[in-house]
């Protein structure tokens, strides 16, 4: 792998480091739904999330690219 491929990479783990992250319930308060939403769409795919220490994570980024769209379902 060259020198550049390696500083991109690393540039990316960087970036993701640097990600805000809320759980689900931080979520659902940002969107105006229920907890059982939030869990649905990370259930479908429709919010990426990640298991950390057994806890929800999501990007804050997620969060807000679903208030962009106008995708988040209300209740």
């Amino acid at each position: 792998m060259n020198k550049q491929i390696q500083l991109q990479n690393l540039e990316k783990v960087v970036e993701k480091l640097e990600e805000v992250y809320v759980s689900p319930t931080q979520a659902a308060a940002i969107l105006g739904v229920n907890y059982v939403t939030i869990m649905r769409y990370i259930k479908k795919g429709k919010i990426k999330a990640y298991m950390v220490a057994g806890r929800w994570k999501i990007p804050l980024s997620e969060v807000l690219k679903l208030i962009e769209k106008g995708d988040a379902e209300k209740g």
